[in-house]
């Protein structure tokens, strides 16, 4: 086999200005360069020609790899995609994230998808790198499906670590250039999670299909270490803590906060939950929570209202 030593991630846009670096393939490149790979990843939101910026990073490259989630995504994966294999056939592509992991089947029948990665894939992709260097089958790669000649192959389901067990994303976080996110979108920011999944039944809610009804959780030490420290490093003024949930153990929730004040830095965070885990916070609480320095809660299309959370007086702004 070549030595070669390089992955390319692409990420294909939201249609949204809300440009920030993208915490899915920060997650998956990590332990990649803790490895000694070398990694590149092309952000869409950066690219006048995203198919260009792709095909110019393949010619020495292991593989392509995308992650998205069911929307406007599946457009620039498909474009970069095809592209990709029309031009480098041999050069295998995998898809990963919460489309692929939904309707994996589906996924892989695109003509140019080769493996599709299961629900957590920082492992996965990293045992998939191995394989593509070394030429051995993906038939013990467990939590993927792939084309095997015409035949679509199912392995066995991946045992998944708990959260605090995967390897550090911090790595993943040095890929980027802040000051080209600053002029696009006028803010230093990053996307952070501090947890997996959710306890709740919400029947519109796609989470189950990924992490079932569990709520796993990073320590607050490390979160609170991980926040400033990257904080501090980027210079960043605002952190989305996209947990699907984030006050469903407020002890935790508060230390959280505590910390934040303790670390003596000054930046704004935001967060996403229920309107009804708000409603329950007393006024102490919420106040603790604005001078931590929390600006937003995203609640859902109708909830996260001005008009709803002046109804229960605890509006964090201002």
């Amino acid at each position: 086999m070549a030595n070669k030593n390089k992955i390319v991630l692409f990420f294909p846009a939201y249609n949204s200005n809300e440009a920030c670096p993208p915490l899915a393939l920060i997650s998956i490149a990590a332990p990649l360069i803790s490895k000694g790979y070398e990694v590149k990843i092309v952000d869409s939101t950066l690219e006048e020609d995203m198919v260009g910026a792709v095909l110019r990073e393949l010619d020495d490259a292991i593989c392509l790899g995308m992650s998205l989630v069911t929307g406007p995504m599946l457009k620039g994966a498909a474009e970069v995609g095809r592209a990709a294999k029309a031009r480098y056939p041999q050069l295998p592509i995998v898809l990963g994230g919460w489309h692929p992991s939904i309707l994996p089947e589906q996924t892989l029948e695109a003509d140019f998808v080769d493996v599709v990665v299961l629900k957590q894939g920082e492992e996965a992709f990293q045992e998939l790198i191995e394989c593509f260097t070394s030429g051995d089958s993906l038939e013990n790669v467990t939590g993927i499906l792939w084309k095997d000649g015409d035949e679509i192959r199912r392995n066995l389901p991946r045992k998944y670590p708990a959260v605090a067990e995967l390897p550090s994303r911090l790595p993943g976080y040095d890929l980027f250039d802040y000051e080209t996110y600053y002029n696009l979108t006028g803010l230093r920011w990053i996307m952070y999670s501090s947890s997996h999944g959710c306890p709740y039944n919400c029947s519109y809610c796609s989470n189950a299909s990924v992490y079932g009804r569990n709520l796993d959780m990073l320590p607050v030490e490390q979160v609170v270490d991980e926040v400033t420290y990257l904080v501090r490093k980027y210079n960043i003024n605002l952190v989305g803590i996209i947990d699907d949930i984030y006050f469903a153990f407020m002890d935790r929730c508060l230390e959280m906060a505590e910390g934040f004040i303790r670390s003596g830095l000054k930046f704004e965070w935001y967060i996403q939950d229920r309107v009804d885990s708000w409603a329950k916070l007393t006024a102490d609480q919420a106040r603790l929570y604005r001078r931590a320095g929390l600006v937003r809660i995203h609640f859902g299309a109708e909830s996260g209202s001005d008009e709803v959370l002046k109804s229960i007086e605890k509006k964090p702004t201002g």
